[in-house]
Formats: C-alpha cells, sequence, structure tokens
C-alpha cells in the first residue's frame, strides 16, 4: 500500500502498491462504538478491509485499513502529512469550525 491524495481533494488514500509501505497509526482497542464514529468519519469514498500491517518493531497486526471505494479515486501524486498540515490544516479547521 502506498498513501496518496485522494483524486481532486486534499486528504489521503491508500493505494494498492506491492512493493510500497506507508506510515500511520495504529489505534489498539477500538471498541464497536469507536469503530463506527470511526467509519461514519470516513465517509462513502472509502472502504474497511482487514490488512496484516507491521508496527514499530516489525511485528505483524491484524488491521482495517481504508482505501478508495472506486477505481481512480485515488491519485498517484504522494500525500505527505507534514505537507498537509502546512497547506491545508489551516482550511480545514476553518470549516471544521464553521460547521460546529
Amino acid at each position: 500500500w502506498r498513501c496518496v491524495f485522494m483524486r481532486g481533494r486534499t486528504y489521503p488514500v491508500l493505494r494498492p502498491d506491492a512493493p510500497g509501505a506507508t506510515e500511520g497509526v495504529i489505534a489498539d482497542g477500538v471498541d464497536e462504538a469507536q469503530a463506527r464514529r470511526i467509519a461514519r468519519f470516513e465517509t462513502g469514498e472509502y472502504r474497511a478491509r482487514r490488512a496484516t500491517v507491521s508496527d514499530a518493531a516489525g511485528r505483524g497486526l491484524e488491521a482495517m485499513i481504508y482505501f478508495a471505494a472506486r477505481p481512480g479515486l485515488a491519485s498517484v501524486a504522494p500525500w505527505r502529512f507534514a505537507e498537509w498540515q502546512r497547506r491545508h490544516k489551516g482550511a480545514l479547521l476553518r470549516k471544521w469550525t464553521k460547521i460546529r
């Protein structure tokens, strides 16, 4: 898997890439209610599936990952968190403030 931009968006999505690797957060101990909230947040642009991931120590773990729901949604442009923070985070926070 590789982390890329969702086409036409500023947020990320995982794209299949056999030799690829990406960093992420492993949330341990997520209960059913929390899993439903995460699924609602991810919207219909994403689908979830179980996959084996590696933690920082290289141990394989079973995890839910989110990837593009349909072909063509994932771009090929790499998505990087630090770049997103610098370029897009402010606009997202302003949008969320208006929604509340």
